[in-house]
């Protein structure tokens, strides 16, 4: 059977753990065929990213129009877009892509400011309104929607906000919902719904945020409803983090792994799908 074709546009990332490669492996983990538009190169880790050398704008279109003549893309991702005029040429690039899960990529889980607000701003303006998805984590959710969020209801709140203002549907994650549970909240169809998960204690995240929106990417070119891609990529991203790879300091997840649980088979942890 002839695998659907998926593009993430985003940063590489040398750790392996994020970005681009976190992409990849997630579209590979999901039965679906990865293409990639590179937006910058970075010297990092799990722990730290040293340098980073981002990549002319014009080099990123021509990579993604290279791809479409050759491919018949039908979802695509994009991550970190720091540049007013890389946001104009991807917004233009992916134009026509039937299926666009924009992550909005402003801050990280930490707190560090990503992408300045010029190219926020453009964000919002050009690519954002292409989108059948935003999901931006509680910061960014905040800058997008102007207001605090610290309770569920928050989140609620914001995701219907950013979906209304935007004219997309919008997951906001991260809501804690108790010591053991986590949950996200999508705005779609005029209706909020909420997905919840279990939190993992113990295991710094690295490449959750690049994971769970390439997996929704993947889900919706195999044909899922948005929903339920984003059921099935919460679930993925939450196993792939229970049986991540390294203990100690921030670890990449494990792509393989958590495949394979999601079929119900077994992985190196033994763990099988009930």
């Amino acid at each position: 059977m002839q695998r659907q074709v998926v593009m993430t546009v985003a940063g590489s990332d040398s750790g392996g753990g994020a970005g681009i490669q976190a992409d990849l492996k997630t579209f590979e983990a999901l039965g679906v065929f990865g293409t990639s538009a590179i937006t910058g190169l970075t010297a990092q880790n799990p722990s730290e990213v040293t340098r980073v050398y981002p990549v002319d704008p014009e080099m990123v279109a021509e990579q993604i129009f290279v791809i479409r003549k050759a491919y018949p893309i039908v979802a695509a991702k994009t991550g970190m877009l720091a540049d007013v005029r890389l946001v104009e040429k991807v917004a233009e690039a992916l134009e026509g892509i039937p299926a666009l899960v924009v992550d909005p990529v402003i801050f990280s889980a930490s707190g560090v400011r990503l992408t300045p607000t010029p190219a926020v701003d453009a964000l919002c303006r050009l690519l954002a309104p292409k989108a059948c998805l935003l999901t931006p984590n509680r910061l960014e959710a905040e800058e997008l929607s102007q207001s605090r969020i610290a309770e569920p209801e928050d989140y609620r709140r914001a995701a219907e906000q950013i979906g209304r203002q935007f004219g997309v549907a919008c997951v906001v994650k991260g809501a804690r919902i108790s010591a053991h549970e986590m949950a996200d909240y999508l705005w779609w169809n005029g209706e909020v719904e909420m997905f919840n998960g279990v939190y993992v204690d113990g295991v710094e995240t690295h490449g959750t945020g690049c994971s769970f929106s390439a997996a929704i990417a993947a889900y919706l070119a195999r044909g899922l409803p948005l929903n339920v891609a984003i059921s099935d990529a919460k679930r993925f991203v939450g196993y792939a983090l229970q049986m991540a790879h390294f203990s100690g300091g921030h670890t990449p997840l494990n792509f393989h792994d958590a495949a394979m649980k999601m079929a119900g088979g077994k992985g190196e942890s033994g763990a099988m799908d009930g």
